[in-house]
């Protein structure tokens, strides 16, 4: 199955996203997106940035996903070295039957694997 995933292997820091997304599929969704750490230092005395996007919908809807993709992206190789090391509580996450995919075709059920399907697909 390949080497264990590492996140120290190149640095103790991976990722370092510093963005907020309030209701990213709603009517009125807000991105505060930038540099700044909010803390003392940070506010005060580096010289930082943020922004504010209200509103834009097409932008929040991309900025969530791409943040939900790149868990997606840490979860599996989690459950990947949990499998190599015969863990037997990661077999029960898979499931090879059509039912895993329905998640991203039925609108009502609102799954975030849905949104995520519509905003790939360019459709918000």
């Amino acid at each position: 199955m390949g080497r264990d995933w590492d996140a120290k292997a190149f640095g103790a820091h991976k990722i370092h996203a510093k963005t907020l997304v309030v209701d990213p599929w709603g009517d009125e969704p807000m991105v505060l997106i930038g540099s700044a750490n909010f803390s003392e230092g940070s506010c005060k005395q580096n010289d930082e940035n943020t922004l504010l996007v209200r509103g834009d919908k097409r932008f929040a809807a991309v900025i969530a996903t791409e943040f939900l993709r790149m868990y997606d992206h840490y979860k599996i190789r989690y459950w990947i070295n949990k499998m190599k090391n015969h863990d037997r509580s990661a077999t029960v996450y898979l499931n090879d039957s059509p039912e895993w995919s329905r998640i991203y075709f039925r609108k009502t059920n609102r799954s975030r694997k849905y949104r995520d399907r519509e905003v790939f697909a360019g459709a918000v």
